[in-house]
């Protein structure tokens, strides 16, 4: 089946996903204010059990999915105010890469009840590729030195260092982000841009979550971030109600390498980190791990030191050299290997301070994609820490580390 074809297949099975929700009463665009439109938990659960009880194609007599209801344009969507969105069941932090990339699918064809029409690309393109002293393609060949006594410095350094004292028992961080989006029309025709995106959270000790994302500004010509403006024009709030979250996941892992890696594998058992994975998928599922705890958990510098310890026993793990990263700040640029879901050879990159030892960002390029229409090495993502903190309350003041 050629691209085109499968193009198509997919927006087919979009579709007609759009047209069952909507017959739900699940597929309409709202802002939120009006308490009719905002579901409980038992509502979705009742809702589900009516879509997994249909017959498909039920009142068709040709079997057809009904046609989807037209999307608005970004002329017609009124402005998106800032709004509490309804509580959901959060997903667990292990959540598959498979399963997220059908997440975005999906949402780029369709309006779920919870989301907003997204806002344009601020810049299309891609962002500028940091200077690493080995290119990317060398980096794909395990090309460097290997990184092990690097990463073993790096956990003495970030051992070494002293937590704030913590001034509340709310977790929160704010991120920078440049992330790919794929927008599919109906036509079979569909747009990417690497978007600028700053996400903020607050994680109580309740298990509620409330996370703020808005677009964010373009990069300076040479490629760095600027301050983060916390005061965006439009943004999206998400609040999950208590319980929706673990908030002592991260004090339960433990600081022996071996024993912590197993316990972050584990939960991603299904995206090939189980005990009969390959071995040279092993730093994939660390990167994986440590990257997606960041942007939700305030790490303790303990934890990260074990988690370096843990990624030195990796195989293929290479330095790709030091760099100066999108905030300016020098940092040790440390290549894993490739993931067994890649679809298009991809190198990761985590970037780690040489003067903290802790986690500063990640930054991914894929070296070609057909798919994407990709040719040459080009920057997909990248995500850096800009806040990591223990504060009071929601929406507390950010102290930058």
């Amino acid at each position: 089946m050629s691209t085109d074809d499968d193009r198509k297949a997919a927006l087919a099975e979009v579709a007609a996903l759009r047209a069952v929700l909507h017959a739900q009463g699940l597929g309409t665009v709202v802002d939120g204010t009006d308490p009719a439109d905002r579901r409980g938990a038992a509502a979705d659960d009742a809702a589900i059990a009516r879509i997994l009880a249909a017959d498909a194609g039920a009142g068709d007599p040709d079997g057809r999915a009904p046609a989807p209801r037209p999307v608005r344009t970004d002329a017609e969507a009124a402005p998106a105010p800032v709004v509490p969105l309804r509580a959901r069941r959060v997903r667990p932090w292990w959540l598959a890469a498979t399963g997220a990339a059908a997440a975005v699918a999906v949402a780029a064809g369709f309006g779920l009840s919870e989301l907003r029409t997204p806002a344009p690309a601020v810049a299309t393109g891609s962002p500028p590729m940091l200077a690493y002293p080995l290119d990317p393609d060398d980096l794909a060949q395990g090309a460097g030195e290997p990184a092990r006594e690097t990463l073993l410095e790096l956990a003495a350094v970030a051992d070494a260092q002293v937590d704030p004292e913590p001034r509340g028992q709310v977790q929160h961080t704010l991120s920078q982000s440049w992330l790919l989006s794929t927008n599919a029309q109906w036509d079979g025709t569909a747009d990417s841009t690497v978007d600028p995106t700053v996400v903020e959270s607050w994680l109580g000790p309740d298990g509620s979550l409330v996370s703020v994302e808005w677009r964010g500004t373009h990069l300076d010509a040479a490629g760095r971030l600027g301050a983060v403006d916390t005061s965006p024009a439009e943004a999206a709030v998400d609040r999950l109600r208590a319980g929706s979250v673990d908030p002592d996941l991260v004090t339960g892992l433990s600081l022996d390498p071996d024993t912590l890696r197993a316990q972050l594998r584990a939960p991603l058992a299904a995206t090939g980190c189980g005990p009969d994975a390959p071995a040279d998928a092993g730093a994939w599922c660390l990167y994986r791990a440590v990257t997606d705890l960041s942007a939700r958990y305030v790490l303790p510098s303990d934890v990260e030191a074990a988690v370096w310890e843990a990624l030195a026993d990796e195989p293929g793990v290479t330095l790709a050299g030091e760099v100066v990263d999108r905030t300016g700040r020098r940092a040790v640029a440390v290549s894993v290997p490739g993931a067994p879901t890649d679809l298009d050879p991809t190198v990761r990159v985590l970037l780690v301070d040489r003067g903290t030892g802790r986690l500063s960002g990640l930054e991914e390029v894929v070296l070609s994609s057909q798919v994407l229409g990709f040719a040459e090495p080009t920057v997909t993502q990248f995500r850096y820490v800009v806040t990591s903190d223990m504060v009071g309350e929601v929406g507390g003041p950010a102290a930058r580390r």
